[in-house]
């Protein structure tokens, strides 16, 4: 079986929370025996990103525009993105419906409706990745459409992040095709990570687009910020792209909240072999759940991430985040949208040396036994080929 991924959203094999979703999806399906491909008409400048065509890990992949390197022109953009749409015709005409099947992420894009009627066209079977619903938040009516019309009705079947989407996806289509796949990691880069370092400063880490998710961020600081006044010092190290409008808030935010903006490490877009040695020697790890429609649907990526490096996380009992993990035995819930509940937490995790070693042993377990993408392999194949016999 020929898995041909589609998208525009992002590029590859380097970036944030899709391109690694898309290496563990590929990497459960290559084990089984499967060809794997990415296609991807994206524009987002990544400098860890520099052939338009190759193989990584044992998944090829092409740029469908063919570049690579940064575009500041929105005519040059446009007329790339059209090429892509040309190419994408060719890539599609030349599937063989009995053996390729297509795998989209599913974001309301325009280029996603194009895949799916070209895909008709050919009579090649669509699959779909759907991990988050922002649309109905953001009020983005586009989006809405396309994310309830073609990309549910139009297709064969999604691969789903948490229950509460597909519960969501259900009520739209009740018959539809799903399959439940938490969050991946590769457990065995882990084991490869640089050892902690000695003589460090303990620091807090995040890492995703902070632009995306600046009111994560900020909300981070003022709970630290409430914690250092209580004589807890902890820094904060954020890993992620970043413009100036998120640089000054954070640097307000800081001021106003009483948290030195010199215990704050804003790393930038970094090579993944360093994010996950940041990652590793992180005291503990916050990820901010709201109690809103948003993050009910979610499950963060970086939880996984952040489970096999065997520290701590703190979060709100929220979503699917909330219905796994357990209290005081592998993470720790503060109160949603509370950062006093979360600066209780900082302090707690601080004085009590039992409980944090208590995590720290059962986050691994937990991880190792459910989020290690070798576990789902067969199932994942199993879906991949119902949906293509059918």
């Amino acid at each position: 079986m020929n898995i041909n991924l589609i998208t525009s959203v992002t590029g590859f094999p380097h970036g944030t929370a899709t391109a690694n979703r898309i290496k563990m999806i590929a990497k459960a399906l290559i084990n089984q025996g499967n060809h794997f491909c990415v296609y991807t008409n994206c524009f987002l400048f990544n400098k860890y990103n520099t052939l338009p065509k190759g193989q990584y890990e044992g998944i090829d992949f092409l740029y469908l525009h063919g570049h690579t390197e940064e575009i500041n022109s929105n005519l040059k953009k446009l007329l790339l993105f059209l090429k892509g749409i040309i190419r994408l015709h060719h890539v599609i005409s030349k599937l063989d419906p009995k053996i390729d099947i297509i795998y989209i992420c599913a974001q309301g894009k325009i280029f996603n409706v194009i895949t799916i009627l070209l895909s008709k066209l050919y009579r090649i079977k669509v699959i779909e990745e759907i991990n988050e619903w922002n649309h109905v938040v953001l009020n983005r009516k586009i989006e809405k459409i396309i994310n309830e019309g073609p990309l549910i009705k139009w297709t064969d079947g999604a691969i789903v992040i948490s229950n509460k989407l597909d519960r969501t996806i259900k009520a739209i289509v009740p018959n539809y095709t799903t399959i439940l796949i938490p969050v991946l990691e590769d457990a065995e880069k882990f084991n490869r990570l640089t050892p902690v370092k000695e003589n460090i400063s303990q620091y807090c880490f995040w890492m995703g687009l902070v632009d995306g998710y600046l009111h994560d961020i900020l909300f981070i600081i003022k709970g630290l910020g409430l914690a250092y006044k209580n004589g807890y010092n902890y820094n904060f190290t954020i890993s992620g792209p970043y413009n100036q409008d998120s640089l000054n808030k954070i640097i307000n935010n800081a001021a106003e909240f009483g948290y030195p903006f010199q215990n704050i490490n804003l790393l930038g877009y970094i090579s993944e072999d360093e994010l996950m040695n940041q990652c590793k020697n992180a005291h503990f790890y916050i990820v901010p759940l709201a109690d809103d429609i948003r993050s009910q649907s979610r499950f963060p990526t970086k939880v996984a991430s952040y489970m096999f490096c065997g520290k701590p996380i703190l979060t709100s009992k929220i979503g699917e985040v909330g219905s796994l993990l357990e209290d005081y035995y592998n993470v720790l819930y503060y109160t949603p949208d509370d950062f006093n509940s979360l600066s209780e937490k900082i302090k707690l995790l601080s004085t009590n040396v039992h409980l944090y070693k208590t995590i720290c042993t059962n986050t691994t377990k937990f991880a190792i036994n459910n989020f290690d993408y070798k576990i789902y392999g067969n199932r994942i194949h199993t879906f991949f080929s119902e949906i293509l016999s059918k």
